[in-house]
């Protein structure tokens, strides 16, 4: 099932819509776009009254509209209010609210969405077993992690390579505590691995390493953390399908583990088991991992992607691949949050402007796909 599921997400970027020309119905026109975040064939954003709205592929209903009805139109998941952060995956989807507890929806042939048991697809936000005190969220391929007020770690779903970090391989569809991450401020998963952010600003990874993603200068599985070596000072990470990434406080940007396309943005295309430093990168401040590509967000307010661009997800305008970062074109200044999916990628311009690009099948070709294509989000 879990394999089926893998090979639909990626065929699905087949029919996404990035939703150019669409509109998020507002009844007040002071609300704006607070995140956004993106993964496999879905793209979700949450508004300043606490809300979510979300687009795209459904197949396992990770729109949480309540339907399994792919949707070319933002539109609101139901059952769902204070909300203060959100994440997902495209096949499944989580919500972390004001009173920190978590809800999630979609998927869950293999317990992602963390109710119990596994089933069905879960159409509406369903609250995560035992769960409480989370201040972060995020989802993986078959998988999702929180991080808690007291720095531990919980993770839920499938846990063949040891994912879930508690030490086993044992698929859970409960929350698991991580073993020895007591410190963690934020927490990010890929298709088979996850990571953590710790407030020394150090980085543990555990689950597959077949490329080199723990970062632990060895291609070892590890069903328990792993520190990252020489890695200080980090502020922010993030997991693409089969590598990871990391921002210091310097601006500049480390990755490691597969790096087929350039997706290390080091100019080579050589995987690599410990980190590496991106090209011409110094002043990031937010960086996102997708399929085969990396996108960062600019403290001067501007996005730059490297890696594949067969659906032009670099945003150049082009379908060429690049081993180093290059500017996603058309965009302008003022790009306040970032977000990338599996072949696409989505950028907040001012208060309400999405603007995303990638692969778009559904979409009219003059107005997106390879350059950045405006979606308004707006009131009435």
């Amino acid at each position: 099932m879990a394999l089926i599921r893998k090979a639909l997400l990626i065929s699905a970027f087949s029919v996404l819509l990035l939703g150019a020309g669409a509109r998020i119905t507002m009844a007040d026109d002071t609300l704006s776009i607070t995140s956004i975040e993106a993964g496999g064939d879905a793209a979700c954003v949450l508004l300043s009254d606490h809300t979510v709205r979300c687009w795209g592929s459904n197949h396992w209903g990770g729109l949480g509209n309540g339907t399994q009805t792919r949707s070319s139109q933002p539109a609101q998941v139901i059952e769902l209010s204070q909300v203060n952060a959100i994440a997902t995956n495209g096949g499944h989807s989580c919500a972390v609210l004001s009173d920190e507890t978590v809800r999630c929806w979609g998927a869950n042939s293999t317990g992602e969405v963390g109710i119990g048991k596994a089933s069905e697809a879960v159409l509406t936000p369903t609250s995560v077993v035992g769960l409480g005190s989370v201040t972060a969220i995020a989802t993986g391929l078959f998988h999702a992690c929180a991080v808690l007020r007291d720095g531990a770690v919980h993770c839920w779903g499938f846990n063949k390579y040891g994912q879930l970090g508690d030490g086993t391989t044992s698929q859970s569809s409960v929350p698991v505590a991580v073993r020895g991450i007591h410190s963690a401020i934020a927490v990010t998963a890929g298709e088979e691995h996850s990571c953590a952010l710790l407030r020394e600003g150090t980085v543990a990874c555990w689950g597959n390493n077949r490329f080199g993603m723990l970062g632990s200068d060895t291609l070892k599985i590890s069903s328990t953390p792993v520190m990252v070596p020489s890695l200080t000072s980090v502020v922010a990470i993030h997991a693409g399908s089969l590598h990871t990434c990391s921002v210091r406080t310097d601006g500049t940007v480390h990755c490691w583990g597969h790096n087929f396309f350039g997706r290390l943005g080091n100019g080579m295309k050589e995987d690599s088991a410990r980190p590496v430093q991106v090209r011409g990168i110094t002043t990031a401040s937010t960086i996102r991992g997708g399929a085969a590509f990396t996108c960062t967000l600019l403290r001067e307010e501007q996005v730059w992607c490297w890696g594949a661009n067969p659906a032009g997800q670099l945003g150049d305008g082009t379908r060429e691949d690049s081993l180093v970062p290059i500017a996603a074109s058309r965009l302008q200044a003022r790009v306040r949050l970032m977000a990338v999916g599996y072949d696409f990628a989505c950028a907040v311009v001012g208060e309400n402007a999405v603007w995303c690009w990638g692969m778009n099948f559904y979409s009219d070709p003059k107005r997106f796909g390879f350059l950045p294509s405006r979606v308004e989000i707006k009131g009435k």
